[in-house]
C-alpha cells in the first residue's frame, strides 16, 4: 500500500518506510496504520500522509492517544 508522506513529492510504500526507519522484521506486523476510506492517513508514530496534514482550511481534528495500562 502506498501513501504520500508529509513533505515528500510522490508516493512511498509503507513497507519501504518501515525499511527506511529500520523497523525490525519481527515488529513490522505490530505497526499501526490509520486509514480513512481506502487512503492511508498515518503510519502511527512515524509518518503522516501529506493529504491529511493540518492547514488553514482544517475544520476538525481527530486526536488519537495511547494509554499505558
Amino acid at each position: 500500500h502506498k501513501f504520500m508522506p508529509l513533505g515528500m513529492k510522490g508516493s512511498k510504500k509503507v513497507s519501504d518506510l518501515l525499511i527506511d526507519r529500520k523497523v525490525p522484521v519481527n515488529l513490522k506486523r505490530d505497526v499501526l496504520v490509520v486509514i480513512s476510506g481506502s487512503e492511508i492517513v498515518w503510519v502511527a508514530g512515524m509518518q503522516i500522509s501529506d493529504a491529511f496534514k493540518i492547514d488553514s482550511s482544517t475544520k476538525k481534528v481527530l486526536k488519537v492517544s495511547r494509554s499505558e495500562v
